[in-house]
């Protein structure tokens, strides 16, 4: 972490705390450094937007943090477990979750010593040009100010440690960025099966995962978590084919809406938080209590079949281990899991 990253997570820790101002020369000793190199830090802060008051023999005190996303804004917000991670932030990338999958590829043909490997790591792009959805679908990006996130996995202390487990990231992930919107935005998300993200009946949100298996050892060595929001987008500059499906967290820029940065960290934080309790599927009940299909009559298509036939059921319940369970309107009841359909309000 560079002196601008420590100083900025330093007075936000304070300013959540209890508002308190941090002297220069408590960082400067803290970090090993002059209190000159302190002073250019905080420059640098303000200049990218940072609003940080300095008062004589009381010394710095965050008043807000830049609404643009920046890699100090997101290492401010991380919890202590992440506070160390690699953070990389890009302008425009093809894809975050590539850019990850690539390092870890990196990593692993180059021999790396595996404690020198990064177990966790978050990559945050303002713009994407070539994001992928699930089912092989393009992701695509609208004009407008979005979150493109994707955080890296590992098996292990963090996260659960078997296969079985990790199955259940993409369903926690769905959760994370619920929590983390309500914490953040002050806004009540919804789920639709199997992991987008809704608000007033538009879909904001769409997580994709991919795993990094050792085939020899017949474990997942490593996974990305991609998460694509639409944060601040305008109806009207939806594609017309879009516009009734589409939506976001925000229409207009306004006092009311947040730093990118911190609902990003937010997002890393209830994502690390959940992935320690996968086996105990402890998100399952928040799950189903933002399902918006439940006891709704839904459709389905079997894309496992080409031309497949289109089914009605009722949506009943969804179980322990986030499969949604439907009546169809023969009487015969069936738990859909993950890849088996794509689904569809009816009504």
């Amino acid at each position: 972490m560079n002196i601008k990253d420590h100083v900025l997570r330093r007075l936000y820790g304070a300013s959540i705390s209890d508002n308190q101002y941090v002297s220069g020369e408590e960082i400067s000793e803290e970090l090993g450094v002059s209190r000159m190199a302190v002073s250019k830090a905080v420059k640098q802060l303000v200049e990218e937007g940072n609003e940080i008051e300095a008062v004589t023999k009381k010394g710095y005190r965050l008043l807000s943090i830049t609404k643009e996303l920046s890699e100090a804004g997101v290492i401010a917000g991380l919890c202590e477990e992440l506070k160390d991670i690699p953070v990389h932030v890009y302008e425009v990338t093809e894809s975050t979750n590539k850019n990850a999958m690539d390092d870890i590829v990196n990593q692993n043909m180059n021999e790396i010593d595996p404690e020198k490997k990064f177990k966790t790591a978050l990559y945050i792009a303002k713009n994407q040009t070539a994001g992928r959805g699930r089912l092989g679908r393009s992701f695509v990006t609208f004009p407008g100010r979005n979150i493109y996130f994707s955080m890296v996995l590992t098996p292990g202390e963090l996260v659960g440690n078997n296969n079985s487990d990790i199955v259940y990231i993409t369903t926690a992930a769905s959760i994370a960025v619920l929590r983390a919107v309500k914490k953040v935005c002050g806004i009540e998300l919804e789920i639709k099966w199997v992991n987008d993200l809704y608000y007033k009946n538009r879909k904001i949100c769409g997580i994709l995962t991919q795993a990094v298996s050792n085939f020899e050892a017949g474990h997942i060595e490593q996974v990305v978590v991609g998460i694509g929001i639409n944060f601040v987008v305008r109806q009207e500059d939806f594609p017309a084919e879009l516009k009734d499906i589409a939506g976001a967290l925000y229409e207009e820029e306004g006092d009311e809406v947040p730093s990118v940065s911190l609902l990003s960290a937010e997002i890393a934080n209830e994502l690390i938080e959940l992935a320690k309790g996968l086996s105990e599927h402890t998100f399952i009940e928040d799950y189903k209590k933002h399902s918006m299909i439940i006891g709704k009559k839904i459709s389905l298509q079997n894309r496992a079949i080409a031309g497949g036939e289109l089914k009605y059921a009722i949506a009943e319940d969804i179980d322990e281990t986030g499969g949604l369970v439907v009546r169809f309107e023969d009487g015969s009841v069936e738990t859909l899991h993950t890849g088996e359909v794509s689904i569809r309000k009816a009504d």
